[in-house]
């Protein structure tokens, strides 16, 4: 009888831990597939922007043999601005939704994940050994590395970026408070930024004005050599942003 009840629960716990899998899977691949849409839907305006822009640029050649036709050339510019700003807002809307698509996700730099050593595990130990953290393996949804471009040569332990996905918002969240006690060490967490955010986050890093960075959420901080806080997006200037900030601290 104790057998049977045994067994019957161990049956209830797999079919449990089976769906679980079954509905991350289903959710990454609604991830995937809304990621995908955007990226098409994307592709169609940026193709249909870049056909007007060519229109309009043969018709500017064209008034430029001309004289006399100065105001329409005002007028041809103007739609080409407006046409500019409308691909950017597409561009940062695409971009807001994959960063968006992440926000469960921080990327681990530097780990060292011993030969025939889950990623998952070798995560749980630097969060629990490293960070002081009580984290448990139901928090982690999964953890996987990230390919190498150009590939390396296989060593006895590869310092590897890892890009973990947790199930519970808070527990990523105190991961990030936590990362200063990595300092010194060989690993950093950072968030899982698109490639377009980390252009960016780059650019300000390097902006002779700003003395720190970071980011929360995908939203790109900085702070200033005066001390001023602001938040850069992708296409806006240190400036721009500088002035934004200014204008609403007065």
């Amino acid at each position: 009888m104790t057998t049977r009840a045994t067994k019957q629960k161990t049956n209830s716990t797999s079919e449990a831990l089976v769906g679980v899998v079954d509905t991350e899977a289903i959710f990454q691949k609604a991830v995937k597939s809304a990621v995908h849409t955007l990226r098409t839907e994307f592709d169609q305006i940026s193709n249909t922007i870049n056909s007007r822009l060519d229109s309009i640029e043969q018709k500017l050649k064209k008034q430029d043999e001309t004289a006399g036709y100065s105001s329409e050339i005002q007028n041809i510019m103007e739609s080409v601005e407006e046409i500019r700003q409308q691909s950017i807002d597409a561009r940062r809307a695409t971009n807001d939704a994959e960063q968006y698509g992440r926000r469960e996700n921080l990327r681990i730099q530097g780990l060292k994940v011993d030969p025939g050593t889950n990623c998952k595990v070798a995560a749980l130990n630097l969060f629990r050994r490293n960070l002081n953290l009580d984290v448990n393996e139901s928090d982690i949804a999964m953890a996987h590395i990230v390919p190498r471009q150009p590939q390396t040569p296989t060593r006895q332990q590869q310092e590897l970026t890892v890009i973990v996905r947790f199930r519970n918002r808070n527990v990523r969240n105190s991961v990030i408070q936590n990362r200063r006690k990595l300092k010194g060490t060989s690993c950093s967490v950072v968030e899982d930024l698109t490639a377009l955010n980390v252009k960016c986050l780059n650019r300000v890093k390097n902006n002779a004005v700003i003395q720190k960075t970071w980011t929360w959420n995908g939203i790109i901080h900085a702070e200033t050599t005066s001390g001023l806080h602001i938040r850069v997006k992708p296409y806006r200037t240190v400036d721009e942003a500088i002035t934004t900030a200014t204008r609403s601290s007065n």
